[in-house]
């Protein structure tokens, strides 16, 4: 119908010029731009008008779309059109790396993951080296990555996530998709769409303990042990 292709929806959701203005007949409403987040609706709604103004649901499935109601000895009708969210969801893929001469490659490093806004009843599905884990994660839940595992998350979109890591004393280097590679261990992101995060954990030197304990008694024996070469050599003149 002309002046009728493009027809928007106002701030209450109300289509402008479907209204009893219309004339007897049959009409076919198609969405061709659904509301962004939510899905399109694929089937014709279809509706016809009678000569006295009574409005029928004519396409299968959509009879719950049409109300009815007197006011004034008129019958008014509404033609509700609803539109289902997307499932605004995204994998979140975190890979783990664990190198270094001092690395050990079957410590599990331990993770915190942290909706913003999330409830205590919220959930997400997840698994571990592509097993599927019975138990869901809550924001401000755990998991733990040796070195070559990987755990995928679905998390909502649009959404900030931090994900922790209890690195010790390894030096952590965070990557987020094509991102920087940041030397972190602490991360907040947005999710739009997957991704993956990559963790290096690299660990090339041992932490002394005890350290002016151990580093006096190396340094009595490398003194001693020079004192000997000295009074060998010593000796070794004397005699020559």
């Amino acid at each position: 119908m002309a002046g009728y292709e493009d027809l928007l929806c106002d701030d209450s959701g109300v289509i402008p010029k479907i209204n009893n203005t219309l004339d007897p007949g049959t009409y076919y409403l198609t969405e061709t731009t659904p509301p962004t987040g939510y899905n399109g609706i694929s089937d014709d709604v279809v509706f016809t008008i009678s000569s006295l103004g009574n409005v029928t649901m004519e396409s299968n499935g959509h009879s719950g779309y049409l109300t009815a109601s007197t006011a004034d000895d008129e019958n008014a009708y509404v033609i509700r059109v609803p539109n289902t969210l997307k499932d605004l969801s995204a994998k979140l893929t975190v890979t783990k790396t664990v190198t270094g001469s001092y690395a050990d490659p079957n410590h599990a490093f331990t993770f915190t993951l942290t909706a913003e806004g999330a409830s205590d009843t919220e959930t997400y599905a997840w698994s571990k080296n592509n097993v599927a884990q019975a138990d869901p994660l809550h924001s401000g839940g755990s998991f733990t990555l040796k070195g070559g595992e990987s755990v995928t998350v679905t998390l909502p979109q649009h959404v900030k996530i931090t994900l922790s890591e209890e690195n010790e004393d390894y030096v952590t280097v965070f990557r987020l998709g094509d991102g920087q590679a940041e030397k972190v261990n602490t991360k907040t992101f947005v999710l739009t769409n997957d991704e993956t995060l990559r963790v290096v954990n690299t660990r090339n030197a041992l932490l002394p303990t005890g350290s002016k304990t151990h580093m006096t008694l190396a340094f009595a024996l490398l003194v001693t042990g020079l004192a000997g070469i000295g009074w060998i050599r010593m000796r070794r003149n004397a005699e020559d």
